[in-house]
C-alpha cells in the first residue's frame, strides 16, 4: 500500500519564498520610486534656476537698453518741446501783425517769384485777406503778370495768396504758413536760444 506524502510543507516553502521576493520586488520599488522622486525634484529644481537666471538677464538686458536709451530720449522730448514752442510763437507773432506788415511780407515774398512769372497770365486765388488787399499784393510782387482770374478759396487754409500761370507750368505761393516755415528753416537756432535760453543747456 503506497504511502500519501502530504504536500502542505512544500506548499509552506513555496509560498514563503514567493512571500520572500514579493517583499524583496517591494522594497526595490520603492527605492527606485524614491530614487526617481529625487532625481524629478533635482530636474525642477534646475528647469526653476535656468528660467529663473533666463528672465534676470533678460531683465537686465532690457533695463540695461532702457538707461542707455533715457539720455536719447530725454533729448528727443526736450527737443520736441522747444520746437513746439517755436511753432507756437512764430504763429503767434504772424497772427499778431497789422495787415499792412502782414501785406508786406506775402508782397516780398511773391517778388522773390517775379522773374520767373514775368507778364505771364496768373489764376490767383486768395484766403484770409480781402479781395483788394489780393490784388494789391499781386501788384506789389509781381508788378509784370496779367491777373486772368481773381477768386477767394479758404482751402488755402493759411493768409495769403497761390496762383498758377494760365499755362501751368508755375506755381507761386506767399501765404503766413509758408512764411513760418521759412522763418522756422532760416532762424530756427537763433529763435530757440531768444525763447527757450537756459533751457537748451539742460
Amino acid at each position: 500500500m503506497e504511502e500519501i506524502v502530504s504536500t502542505e510543507p512544500l506548499e509552506k516553502e513555496i509560498l514563503s519564498d514567493a512571500r520572500k521576493k514579493a517583499e524583496r520586488i517591494l522594497k526595490d520599488a520603492d527605492g527606485e520610486v524614491v530614487r526617481i522622486g529625487d532625481e524629478g525634484v533635482e530636474r525642477t529644481k534646475k528647469a526653476l534656476e535656468d528660467l529663473c537666471a533666463h528672465y534676470e538677464s533678460r531683465a537686465r538686458r532690457y533695463r540695461d537698453e532702457s538707461m542707455a536709451r533715457l539720455p536719447l530720449e530725454k533729448a528727443r522730448i526736450k527737443a520736441a518741446h522747444i520746437d513746439g514752442l517755436l511753432v507756437e510763437a512764430v504763429d503767434s507773432y504772424l497772427s499778431a501783425l497789422k495787415p499792412e506788415e502782414r501785406d508786406r511780407i506775402l508782397a516780398a515774398l511773391l517778388s522773390r517769384a517775379a522773374p520767373l512769372v514775368g507778364d505771364a497770365g496768373l489764376r490767383v486765388r486768395y484766403c484770409g485777406i480781402g479781395r483788394s488787399e489780393a490784388e494789391g499784393l499781386v501788384k506789389k510782387g509781381l508788378p509784370h503778370c496779367a491777373v486772368s482770374s481773381l477768386e477767394e478759396d479758404k482751402g488755402i487754409g493759411s493768409a495769403g495768396i497761390a496762383a498758377v500761370t494760365d499755362d501751368q507750368n508755375l506755381t507761386v505761393r506767399a501765404t503766413l504758413d509758408l512764411v513760418a516755415e521759412r522763418l522756422l528753416d532760416e532762424k530756427r537756432g537763433e529763435l530757440a536760444k531768444t525763447l527757450c535760453g537756459e533751457a537748451l543747456n539742460l
